[in-house]
């Protein structure tokens, strides 16, 4: 089902201007708490570097056979701050996943969401890290 507004949202958002960041910086986070009957957990940390687009590279091996619905959830975090934290998206950016925390049994994909988009949101508090791209 196509939503219209959803997609004109995002179509202008995406059409402004894109903002870049100045200088690379890592950030790592943690998310652990109990949700209902038991304990969750997710930690990352992750590298963003300037760039002239938008690139994500992963450098972990996942310990879980559904390891790319974990990773999309640490994509789907990155991506919600860098879209989400201006009225111009910050789109000069190349980020790594460098390293994860994993919990054998309490380890769920949510919290990993949690996690990337903390970390994110660190590494653009630092002053002066968001510029304009020209």
């Amino acid at each position: 089902m196509k939503n219209s507004h959803l997609q004109g949202w995002i179509d202008r958002k995406l059409g402004r201007d894109a903002l870049t960041i100045s200088f690379g910086a890592t950030a790592e986070s943690e998310h652990s708490k109990h949700a209902g009957p038991r304990w969750e957990y997710g930690k990352v940390a992750i590298q963003a570097e300037p760039s002239s687009d938008f690139r994500f590279t992963s450098k972990v091996i996942w310990p879980c056979a559904h390891f790319k619905m974990y990773e999309e959830m640490v994509l789907d975090g990155v991506l919600d701050v860098l879209i989400c934290r201006s009225a111009n998206p910050i789109l000069g950016v190349s980020v790594t996943l460098l390293e994860i925390g994993w919990h054998e049994v309490n380890s769920a994909p949510m919290f990993y969401y949690f996690a990337a988009r903390t970390a994110m949101q660190k590494i653009l508090d630092k002053p002066e890290i968001v510029s304009i791209v020209r």
